[in-house]
């Protein structure tokens, strides 16, 4: 009976069955069991069934069944070649198990492999190379980005975003989204973790501490706050040496002297001369604090606040610089700012007080503001400016008290540094207006009607009444209305404990924040990848982002998840393992989108893709990651910012998180690395966004793809991040394809642009990451424009490796990240619409040591190009002008 059924069993193995496999197996090794267990071979099926299916723990617990049965054999171990087979697939399943970190390793098993060193057989040769993967276990780092065009980052220079609490969730009081004590677990009860991704002006923080200390939560809080930009960073930390000042302030005056630079730096480009000097003063603090830190790991500048040594450098290069006078006057700051946008939010005052105004001076302010670019600075300043103060006290604006505030203004008021551009922290200069003052039409009476409506959200009515029985400014509104948590809520025993380091903490967090998000990082794959897994996976848990400049493409969630990820909706829990909260509602995409990740991280077997299926995705995703659609401009700008990088991430995400078999993940990665991938996928041509419709648009049959181009850049992804990838691959690639550090080079060359033209619409933008680099040595009469076209990189992807060698010769194509460093001494006229596109400038990029002396020796050019619209942007490099870079 047991070996009928071990019979049926190995059928169905044989014609890819392996569920119905498994059973049968299961069924045999019982029965057999039955009879006392004599025979390995039942178990040794199990096993290899289990293998197939991605059952990789039960695979190595049919393995230890099957291998005592084995030891109590007549047979010595070395002499039956089944021991060898058994001591393989062990291994294999070891290095492929997610939890492998967790299960003991049978002794008996790793004893016979280590004590058969020398043997040549090929059974057990294959057996000890697997043994020693489970004895090998950091990546290089490797970005995960095109190269961008211009060398410089965005800076926002004030906040855009309306204050946000994100207890509410997505927006105030949302059923769906709101985060409530009752559905925290015992962890959460204990200590909440929050992620704030681009952070800025930690607006949020300061709204979410303000709603829980008026919800009364008392438990403690693991506050994480990420800004790639350094100026933004050493802006918080000058924020909240300022917030710890005025506990230490001793009058009044001196309490509202602060309280007054802290306003004017977050919302104005003018501030009065005192608060200018407050805050060199205190940036220099702040960097001698930062640069005398010893020690090793996050600097403490607080009790409540730390700091990743690791951002240090960059961070005290800007306060340094902070801590020096300008040298900039108002006079210059106005003459390239000569105009103020008027006041939006004035009516959010009028409907929070019934229609009362909470600021009987608000006019005057704002003609004040318009007219002379002064905000009103608090009462027991105010006579710091005396021709300000004659408006306050008078309630009237003539044209002679205009003048004498602009003199006092021009005389006594200097430029907001904090909001200016600076070479060596930003990058390139060539985005500031002339003589680098930069630009803004910022309305500060708009950020503080929008501090006040969050204060006065916390306040109760006897708050507001008070506020209402004296002269009012908007100073003095603020400061009363604003709860002292506003400024020194660390401190105060109804406000959480608040620890707010600089870097992605290990800690796990409850909710994520990403300000800002999708247009030019990826978007919801992006999210996915690099932080659900910093989830805890709550009923709590969240992952919240905004929209920014192309919101009006998209009608729905849905629809930017299909874009972003190549899934449908319907589709996202089952390959990813999260959803989207209310996706499918028409204009949902308009607010704060959130995202939901599976409370249990690894997926039931039956709740997982087929290996067919998941392969066709990942097929789809890669061939849209070498050959990126068109973008358009401005609010309908899409951007594929992603390199093959973020492939080799994603596979990880998909073991590590998921529970996918390492087995199917490695059989894609040598489909790919072997050139050998067959997909009836299609990559989309057309202008982004891509429509859920292009689901369909698949080939009759799947045919095999060539990734010939891509693949030395496939190899240099891949060599980077092998050491992240706990599921083997040496097995499955061509050998010596992982490079050691020693196999890569940097590169180094010149290049200018292409001359004067007008560019097509649909490829302006100069700070998304959107070059590629083509390298080519073509045949006669071939035109490597009319290669990197959508025709012609379709046809590379779509012929033989062999044809298409024959009808166009060399190309390869790295979207890899290089570096452009701009040579400014030569393009001082270049500007951001500048028709050349592209500056005079030195790039760098990385490559196989062996493909740069191989295409130095065959005679190989380069030259950048735009994967957003396929145009060449620099003149040609030949291989003779490269370079290796000492100091790259």
């Amino acid at each position: 009976m047991a070996e009928e059924l071990n019979e049926r069993g190995r059928k169905a193995y044989l014609r890819g069955d392996f569920a119905s496999a498994r059973e049968l197996y299961e069924k045999a090794a019982l029965t057999d069991g039955e009879l006392g267990g004599i025979e390995p071979k039942y178990f040794s099926n199990l096993s290899a069934a289990f293998f197939e299916l991605g059952e990789y723990e039960n695979c190595t617990k049919a393995i230890e069944k099957s291998w005592a049965i084995l030891q109590t054999a007549a047979t010595p171990l070395e002499c039956n070649p089944l021991a060898a087979r058994l001591a393989t697939r062990y291994a294999k399943a070891y290095c492929f198990m997610n939890t492998a970190a967790h299960i003991k390793v049978d002794d008996t098993i790793k004893e016979f492999v280590k004590s058969h060193p020398d043997s040549d057989q090929g059974a057990m040769m294959e057996a000890r190379a697997w043994w020693n993967l489970l004895n090998e276990r950091r990546a290089r780092n490797t970005g995960v980005f095109k190269t961008i065009h211009l060398p410089t980052m965005d800076f926002f220079r004030f906040g855009t975003d309306r204050i946000q609490s994100l207890i509410d969730g997505r927006r105030q009081h949302d059923p769906l989204t709101e985060m409530r004590q009752r559905d925290l677990d015992s962890v959460e009860k204990d200590q909440l973790a929050f992620l704030f991704g681009g952070s800025g002006d930690a607006r949020h923080v300061f709204g979410t501490i303000l709603h829980a200390a008026n919800l009364g939560w008392t438990n403690q809080w693991h506050m994480t706050l990420v800004e790639i930009h350094p100026a933004t960073v050493a802006k918080t930390l000058v924020i909240f040496e300022l917030l710890w000042m005025i506990g230490q302030a001793t009058n009044e005056e001196e309490k509202d002297e602060i309280f007054a630079t802290l306003i004017f730096m977050y919302t104005t480009f003018l501030l009065p001369d005192y608060c200018v000097d407050r805050l060199i003063k205190t940036s220099a603090a702040v960097e001698k604090r930062l640069s005398s830190a010893k020690g090793s790991g996050p600097i403490a500048l607080y009790s409540h606040l730390s700091v990743a040594r690791s951002s240090m450098p960059t961070i005290i290069a800007v306060l340094k610089q902070w801590s020096t006078p300008l040298g900039k006057t108002a006079a210059g700051m106005i003459k390239y700012n000569p105009h103020i946008r008027r006041v939006s939010k004035a009516e959010e005052w009028l409907m929070l007080l019934g229609e009362t105004d909470a600021n009987e001076l608000r006019e005057l302010e704002q003609q004040v503001l318009q007219t002379t670019k002064a905000l009103f600075p608090p009462e027991t300043l105010i006579q710091r400016h005396p021709a300000i103060h004659k408006a306050y006290t008078t309630k009237r604006l003539t044209s002679s008290i205009i003048r004498d505030i602009k003199i006092e203004v021009l005389e006594r008021w200097k430029p907001n540094f904090l909001i200016f551009r600076y070479e060596d922290t930003c990058g390139a200069r060539l985005l500031n207006l002339g003589d680098g003052y930069p630009s803004t039409q910022q309305n500060a009476h708009d950020e503080l009607l929008d501090y006040y409506t969050m204060c006065m959200r916390f306040s109760r009515r006897s708050q507001i009444d008070s506020i209402l029985s004296t002269p009012r400014t908007t100073f003095s509104v603020l400061k009363r209305g604003c709860p002292g948590g506003c400024y020194l809520g660390m401190w105060l025993s109804n406000i959480p404990y608040v620890y707010i380091p600089f870097y992605v903490a290990e800690a796990i967090a409850s909710l994520i924040f990403r300000y800002r998000d999708s247009d030019y990082t990826g978007g919801p794959l992006n999210n996915i990848i690099f932080l659900v897994p910093h989830l805890h996976r709550s009923k709590s848990n969240m992952l919240m982002f905004n929209k920014l400049i192309n919101t009006g493409l998209f009608s729905t969630v849905a629809d930017v998840t299909y874009n972003y990820t190549l899934l449908e909706e319907k589709d996202l829990r089952q390959f990813l393992g999260c959803r989207h909260v209310d996706s499918m509602s028409q204009g949902s995409v308009w607010g704060w989108i959130a995202l939901v990740a599976d409370t249990d991280k690894m997926l039931k077997v039956s709740a997982r893709p087929s290996q067919a299926e998941l392969h066709d995705w990942l097929a789809l995703l890669l061939l849209s990651t070498v050959k990126s659609a068109h973008s358009e401009r401005g609010s309908y700008r899409v951007d594929q910012p992603n390199n093959l990088a973020v492939v080799v991430h994603l596979l990880i995400y998909l073991h590590d998180f998921m529970g996918i078999p390492g087995g199917w993940l490695a059989d894609f990665v040598g489909a790919v690395s072997e050139n050998r991938l067959v997909t009836a996928a299609r990559p989309y041509c057309g202008f982004l966004p891509i429509p859920v419709s292009h689901a369909k648009n698949r080939k009759p049959r799947a045919e095999k793809v060539n990734l010939r181009p891509w693949l030395n850049d496939f190899q240099l992804a891949l060599s980077d991040l092998a050491p992240l990838i706990r599921f083997p691959i040496h097995h499955i690639i061509p050998e010596n394809f992982i490079l050691e550090p020693k196999d890569i080079v940097h590169i180094k060359t010149r290049v200018m642009d292409r001359g004067a033209f007008i560019p097509p619409y649909f490829g302006d933008h100069v700070l998304r990451p959107v070059l590629g680099f083509a390298f080519y040595k073509l045949n006669k009469g071939v035109d490597i424009a009319a290669v990197l076209k959508d025709e012609g990189l379709m046809k590379v992807i779509q012929s033989g490796e062999e044809e298409v060698a024959k009808k166009f010769g060399g190309l390869q194509i790295m979207l890899s990240q290089g570096n452009v460093e701009v040579i400014e001494d030569e393009c001082r006229d270049w500007e951001r619409g500048d028709p050349r596109l592209f500056p005079p400038s030195f790039v760098s990029w990385r490559m196989a040591r062996a493909e740069y002396e191989r295409m130095r020796s065959e005679g190989w050019k380069m030259m950048l190009y735009r994967t957003d619209s396929s145009i060449i942007i620099s003149t040609t490099a030949e291989a003779a002008e490269w370079f290796v870079a000492t100091d790259a």
